[in-house]
């Protein structure tokens, strides 16, 4: 039956003008180019970052005399790149912040209003530094992430399909057909994600194209390792010689039990992405708390004792004086940092590779953004 390939008259001259047009080797490069327009616009969110955020805080709001008024409420989110989106509140303005704590506005008495403090329209929704840090994040890891992604599971519909062909394939030659005719008749049938390669495989094979070839253009053509294992393993054992149904068979039985233990490997290592979802979550808390609530109160306990010595406490806690914005942006980062580096082991340890875990790392840098956008830093917002 292996035979037949060769008595089809040009055989050997068509062989080797498919073997030089033959992409074997040549690899697909799209992934990379969508990686390097990805870290190009990740590079410019970056400088946008960097940029803003020096420029913010050259210039924090502060309060000199100690009287809870803001010596100047506009330079709240005055970056160089912020972008002011609306919802528009009042917000007291000391008009005279160099006064004493006992000579302090009294926001009580209507009468004062005008001389020692006023009031200023801030706009309360904005895109700062604390948006393009996490937008750098993302546009890293997301469109590369959404490539791999659509990808592998487009491959894996042909994983699934691919021991099917095989074994039916086997099953027509082992009836007595041709291999032209066994592949006509498959064509005509419904294998998913196979069914394009099929026909192409049937034109191919109607063209006295080596059936040897014709596997080989296949494995090119999808490019998996399960594919490119089952058509070398059928490539070697034709040489070798033996019947090729046989063959076949055996070679689908294989690619199915492979198959198989990939999907149990990721049933069972992806119950393990549960738990790092849990331990972020819990780290991420941890830290909103102690962003939100604990250094708020220590930053008050230095307000009500400034004339201490530069400190105050909570309790019989002395405690020295601390800049909340400087801490809250240090968790802030250390949160993106391990929400990357989360999401990456998750995707390494379900999918056995690394770009399966750019979702879960964009998944997570989205929760830090919003934990810190709307509950740790909430004057930026309003």
């Amino acid at each position: 039956m292996a035979a037949t390939n060769e008595s089809i008259p040009g055989m050997k001259k068509r062989r080797v003008r498919v073997a030089r047009l033959r992409p074997h080797g040549q690899k697909d490069y799209t992934g990379y180019y969508i990686l390097a327009v990805s870290a190009v616009v990740a590079m410019l969110f970056f400088y946008m970052f960097i940029m803003d955020y020096t420029s913010d805080m050259r210039t924090m709001p502060e309060d000199q005399d100690r009287d809870d008024l803001t010596d100047d409420a506009a330079v709240i989110c005055d970056g160089r790149f912020t972008i002011p989106l609306g919802g528009f509140k009042r917000v007291k303005e000391d008009i005279n912040p160099s006064t004493i704590e006992e000579e302090a506005d009294s926001a009580a008495n209507p009468e004062n209003e005008g001389t020692e403090w006023e009031y200023v329209e801030v706009p309360t929704i904005y895109i700062n530094w604390m948006d393009y840090l996490p937008l750098t994040v993302i546009m890293f890891f997301f469109p590369f992430g959404i490539y791999e992604g659509v990808k592998a599971r487009r491959l894996d519909r042909v994983e699934d399909k691919f021991p099917d062909f095989i074994k039916d394939l086997a099953e027509y030659w082992k009836g007595g057909l041709s291999m032209t005719t066994a592949i006509d008749t498959i064509s005509r049938g419904e294998y998913g994600a196979l069914n394009r390669d099929v026909r192409i495989m049937a034109t191919q094979i109607s063209w006295g194209i080596a059936f040897e070839d014709v596997l080989r253009l296949f494995a090119d053509r999808v490019h998996t390792p399960l594919v490119e294992r089952t058509v070398m393993m059928v490539g070697e054992a034709n040489k070798a010689g033996g019947k090729i149904s046989d063959i076949l068979l055996t070679a689908a039985a294989d690619a199915r039990e492979i198959r198989f233990l990939k999907d149990d490997r990721r049933r069972e290592l992806g119950m393990y992405n549960i738990v790092i979802y849990v331990a972020f979550c819990v780290y991420l808390a941890v830290i909103v708390i102690i962003s939100a609530i604990f250094l708020p109160a220590i930053a008050e306990s230095n307000v009500s004792s400034g004339d201490s010595g530069g400190g105050g406490g909570i309790g019989s806690i002395v405690i020295k004086d601390i800049d909340p914005w400087q801490i809250d942006f240090i968790y802030w980062t250390s949160t993106l940092i391990q929400a990357m580096g989360n999401g990456i082991m998750g995707g390494v340890m379900s999918e056995g590779n690394m770009p399966a875990g750019f979702k879960h790392a964009v998944i997570m840098t989205m929760l830090t953004w919003v934990a810190f956008k709307f509950i740790v830093f909430p004057g930026l917002i309003g």
